[in-house]
């Protein structure tokens, strides 16, 4: 159990298949490219990588959505809100 396809990783992670080819563009998988460059080309993904990650998940989920360090001050939500106001007043 050397290579395992981006399906077949997709169920381990309970992610889909085009998340696997993302992090294998990213590098967090290893994997290799058979066939074409071009679309079309089948993965093969080795396998200690996919389990390293699940490992590596479960020990500590990874975190989804927007982090909390993008998330816009207290005072700079109020100054959009008090742009939106006056910008629905004027009109």
């Amino acid at each position: 159990m050397d290579d395992m396809t981006p399906a077949e990783a997709a169920e381990l992670l309970d992610r889909s298949a085009n998340y696997i080819l993302l992090l294998l563009k990213r590098g967090d998988l290893i994997g290799r490219r058979l066939g074409p460059a071009t679309r079309g080309g089948r993965w093969l993904i080795d396998a200690r990588s996919v389990h390293a990650l699940k490992a590596q998940w479960d020990a500590q989920p990874p975190q989804r959505g927007r982090p909390a360090d993008d998330a816009p001050s207290p005072v700079a939500a109020a100054k959009r809100r008090s742009r939106a106001r006056l910008e629905v007043e004027t009109t």
